[in-house]
C-alpha cells in the first residue's frame, strides 16, 4: 500500500518519465535560446520518445539520448511552436512554428474567460433576468470551439465558447445548466467575439451533488468489503517498469495522452515474447449531438483539446482502486513551463475477476476451477 515517488535520481531506460529536473532545464534552455515574451505558455512539455530501434537495440548501462519536446504559445502573436531540447548536449535542435492551429486549453485560458465574461453588461444584465444577483455563483465553462464559422475561420483567432451554471451552494454546478446562453470569447482580443441570449429556462432550486447524502431515497449501503493479500503482491515495480506473472511493461502519464503502456511482453518459460510496442489514447471524442445552437458545437476532443493527461487527479487507495493497491505519481508542467508532481495519479493492484474456466467431472466426482486473477 501507499505511493510510489516519481523522482528519480538516476535515468536507467530511454523511456523512463521526465523528472522535474530535466523538465525545468529544458525549459531554462529554451529560454537561453529564444526570446519569449513574458505571454508565453507552455501548453505540453512530454519526453521526445526515443527513435523505436534505439529503444528496442538499448543496452542497460549505456549511454542514451534524452530529449524533451515542447509546445510554446505566444498569444499576443496568435503563434504556435513545437521545439525539442536536447538535455545530453544543452541544445535547441528543433524550432517550428506551426501555422493555421492552436494549442489545447489550459488554465490560464479558464482564468481569462471568466474575467471577460463576468465583467461584460450583457452577461450580467443577463444573470439578473434569471433572478441571479450573486454572480459568484455561476460557475464559467470554457469550451473548445468546435466547429468555427467562416469569419472565425478566416481570422485565425484563439476562440472558446463559454457556458453558465448556477453553482449556488452545490459543487455540481452540471446539474444546474443556464440554458439559452451562449458566448463566445476571443482570447487574443481579450474580447467577446458573440453574444447569444435565447431567454431564461428555469432551472431547478435544489442540490444535486454526487455524495449520497444529497438524495433523499437511496439503498442502504452495503457492509465494508476488505481486499487484502496477507503475503504481499504478486508484482514488482522497478523505476517505471511494472512485472506480473510472466508479464513485462513500462508506463508514463503522457500529458496529453494520459497513461502509456510500453514494451509489453510476455515470457512463457523458454522466451521472451513482445505483444505491442506502445499503447496509448488516440483520442476520446464526446460528441452530443444535440441541433439547439447551445449544445451543437459540443464535440470535445478531451485527449487533443484538453490535454486529458493533465486532467488527472489525485486517487485515494479504497476509493478508485481497491486497498490493496499502490498509487504512483507523475511529473507534469504547468502553463508556466515549471515541473511539479501530481501525486496518486496512477493506480496499479491486483483484481480477483471471479471464476476465469470450471469444469465438473461426473465419472471421477472431481471439480475443477479457476479463478479469473
Amino acid at each position: 500500500m501507499g505511493n510510489l515517488s516519481a523522482q528519480e535520481s538516476v535515468i536507467f531506460h530511454p523511456l523512463n518519465p521526465l523528472t522535474e529536473v530535466e523538465i525545468n532545464a529544458a525549459v531554462d534552455i529554451l529560454k537561453q535560446k529564444k526570446s519569449l515574451s513574458e505571454t508565453a505558455f507552455f501548453p505540453m512539455i512530454a519526453l521526445q520518445e526515443p527513435d523505436k530501434k534505439e529503444v528496442l537495440n538499448f543496452i542497460p548501462g549505456k549511454p542514451f539520448q534524452r530529449q524533451v519536446f515542447l509546445v510554446v504559445y505566444e498569444r499576443e502573436l496568435n503563434k504556435t511552436f513545437e521545439g525539442i531540447i536536447d538535455l545530453t548536449t544543452n541544445s535547441l535542435t528543433s524550432w517550428q512554428e506551426k501555422t493555421g492551429v492552436q494549442p489545447a486549453i489550459l488554465p490560464p485560458d479558464y482564468e481569462l474567460v471568466r474575467e471577460i465574461v463576468t465583467s461584460d453588461i450583457r452577461w450580467q444584465k443577463a444573470m439578473n433576468r434569471r433572478g441571479i444577483k450573486d454572480f459568484n455563483q455561476v460557475q464559467i465553462s470554457c469550451w473548445s470551439s468546435g466547429i468555427l464559422t467562416k469569419e472565425e475561420t478566416t481570422a485565425g483567432n484563439r476562440i472558446c465558447r463559454v457556458l453558465s451554471y448556477y453553482r449556488g451552494k452545490s459543487w455540481n454546478y452540471y446539474a444546474r445548466p443556464i440554458e439559452g446562453l451562449l458566448v463566445t470569447v476571443n482570447l487574443n482580443k481579450e474580447e467577446i467575439a458573440s453574444f447569444v441570449d435565447n431567454g431564461a429556462v428555469p432551472f431547478s432550486p435544489e442540490n444535486w451533488d454526487y455524495d449520497i447524502k444529497s438524495f433523499s431515497k437511496v439503498i442502504p449501503l452495503p457492509k465494508p468489503l476488505k481486499i487484502i493479500q496477507p503475503d504481499g503482491k504478486s508484482f514488482q515495480i522497478q523505476g517505471n517498469e511494472i512485472t506480473w506473472q510472466g508479464w513485462k511493461f513500462r508506463y508514463l502519464m503522457h500529458p496529453r495522452e494520459g497513461l502509456v503502456l510500453y514494451l509489453a511482453s510476455y515470457n512463457d518459460g523458454e522466451k521472451n515474447r513482445p505483444i505491442l510496442y506502445r499503447a496509448s489514447l488516440s483520442e476520446m471524442a464526446v460528441p452530443y449531438g444535440d441541433t439547439n445552437p447551445n449544445w451543437s458545437f459540443r464535440n470535445a476532443f478531451d485527449v487533443g483539446e484538453y490535454n486529458i493527461g493533465l486532467l488527472a487527479n489525485q486517487m485515494e487507495l479504497g476509493q478508485e482502486i481497491p486497498e490493496n493497491g499502490i498509487l504512483l505519481d507523475a511529473v507534469f508542467a504547468n502553463g508556466e513551463g515549471e515541473a511539479y508532481t501530481m501525486p496518486g495519479v496512477i493506480g496499479i493492484y491486483e483484481q480477483d475477476n471471479g471464476v476465469l474456466w470450471k469444469h465438473f467431472d461426473y465419472s471421477t466426482q472431481k471439480n475443477y476451477v479457476r479463478r479469473s486473477r
